[in-house]
């Protein structure tokens, strides 16, 4: 593992802890042979105790970032999204401040609803305990187009975030939010198409409480076509997301927000991946240069590593599909280089991508829709159609049998949704509000959906991975399901 890597794997102090840890309990144990301890009855007996529920939260990527006008362009917010959330007894809150809205910038170039980033909490004696939010918003702009959806979920320690890109006419933020009540320490590792990239000024970034951090990601990266970001909270803990924008020429090309990937592994399962309209994303990358196909990131970060990638053509309830399966393409990854897959050919419907690899990778897929009829765009380029958009579509969490857990579908805004199911080791049952849904083993289903309203899932068989899609005219965008935060053990107490 190399000292990148291992800064995302262990928290800092950790082995001397631990040896410390381990001193201390042989000295306990040599203490515990030279004098008795207390006895227990003879009629003692166990019972069980469940600590109380903790309260959940779940921090919201927030409003959709651009630049404002003039010599001195600061990042501010163009965008408020709508959010949804499903739990009863759910409570929406929202952060106190972001690098995104400085108290100093001028009334006129703020966006007049902007707020900081919601966070949805959860009490310990809420009704239900289950919680999810989602947030979407359509933007149709001179500046930036596209739609935009995003789950809310909770703060982690570590983070990846894959996707994004450096060059000409594209800008990624990197954003971090922390809902709890401490400072976070943030370092961010960054890799690109030439190894692993080195950055100075992303460590030791400070987080306050309440507050949103917003990095260009091109301040750290300079021209990187393949960027992958690890991050690392040494205190605290973070909501970590990237956003991206792309411009050609005049046209805005496409918004995205792309979610945390926990830790890399040897499978990962990426359920629901949306391929609209081929044909016309066909005939925009023959003059576009190509980022418009299908494509899929992939980055071992400590170990060489050989993959193989399945994608799967979903079904719908009937089990019936009309797409071929493509045959499973395999490829070999050098330690800390990104490398980019193209999947030029797929054909339109809903499809599964399986990564197994010999050593630990994250990955995500780009995707792009073209809208071959759109409507022209207002303000100082009227006329000039916004017909593209984008998204970064991650891994899904596994979910297990037995599991029940909740999700949100966001509003829809001129888009239709649809529920993705991923089984890789074998059949499964989901129970979609007592919708039953079988999902073959190896395979994949894709249902529709309504907008705005909860999903609650339960799993009975093999794991398990759920997202959901959003499609419409220039507009495409994923949220994952996630799997509940896990119920607190009962402890065996013995009473005398």
């Amino acid at each position: 593992m190399t000292e990148r890597t291992r800064r995302l794997a262990l928290l800092s102090g950790r082995a001397g802890l631990s040896l410390l840890a381990g001193a201390a309990l042989l000295a306990l144990g040599a203490a515990a042979i030279a004098v008795p301890g207390p006895r227990i009855g003879e009629g003692a007996e166990p019972i069980d105790i469940v600590p109380d529920r903790a309260e959940q939260a779940l921090a919201c990527a927030g409003g959709v970032l651009g630049l404002t006008l003039g010599e001195n362009p600061q990042v501010t917010v163009t965008a408020m999204p709508q959010l949804v959330s499903a739990g009863d007894g759910a409570v929406v809150s929202s952060l106190t401040g972001s690098d995104a809205l400085p108290a100093e910038l001028p009334l006129e170039a703020t966006l007049a609803n902007a707020v900081p980033p919601a966070v949805v909490t959860l009490p310990a004696d809420a009704p239900d305990e289950r919680v999810a939010a989602t947030e979407t918003v359509r933007v149709a702009g001179s500046e930036a187009a596209g739609f935009v959806a995003a789950e809310c979920a909770p703060a982690q320690r570590t983070a990846w975030l894959v996707g994004g890109d450096t060059t000409v006419g594209r800008t990624t933020w990197i954003t971090l939010a922390n809902p709890g009540p401490v400072d976070a320490t943030v370092d961010l590792a960054l890799w690109g198409a030439s190894g692993p990239i080195e950055a100075p000024g992303a460590t030791g970034i400070i987080v306050s409480p309440g507050f949103q951090r917003v990095i260009a990601l091109d301040g750290l990266a300079v021209d990187e076509l393949s960027p992958v970001v690890g991050v690392t909270a040494r205190a605290g803990a973070v909501d970590a997301r990237l956003q991206t924008s792309t411009v050609r020429g005049l046209e805005p090309g496409g918004l995205s927000v792309v979610s945390p990937i926990a830790s890399p592994a040897e499978t990962l399962v990426i359920p629901g991946v949306p391929i609209v309209n081929p044909e016309a994303v066909q005939q925009r990358s023959a003059a576009e240069g190509g980022d418009l196909f299908p494509t899929l990131r992939l980055l071992a970060p400590d170990s060489d590593a050989d993959v193989t990638v399945r994608v799967i053509a979903a079904s719908d309830e009937s089990g019936a599909s009309s797409a071929s399966v493509p045959p499973a393409v395999t490829t070999s990854l050098s330690a800390g280089t990104v490398v980019d897959l193209p999947f030029a050919e797929l054909p339109a419907g809903d499809w599964a991508f399986i990564v197994e690899a010999s050593a630990p990778v994250v990955a995500a897929v780009r995707v792009s829709t073209v809208d071959p009829s759109p409507e022209a765009l207002p303000g100082p380029v009227a006329g000039l159609a916004a017909s593209i958009d984008q998204q970064w579509v991650v891994p899904s969490p596994v979910l297990s049998d037995g599991t029940r857990t909740l999700g949100a579908v966001g509003a829809l805004a001129g888009t239709t949704a649809r529920l993705h199911l991923a089984a890789t080791s074998g059949a499964a049952q989901v129970d979609l509000d007592g919708r039953l849904i079988d999902v073959p083993a190896g395979g994949a289903v894709s249902v529709p959906v309504a907008g705005s309203t909860p999903l609650g899932i339960t799993v009975t068989g093999a794991p398990v991975a759920a997202s959901v899609s959003y499609r419409g005219d220039a507009a495409v965008a994923t949220t994952r399901i996630l799997a509940p935060r896990a119920a607190q053990q009962a402890l065996s107490v013995l009473v005398d």
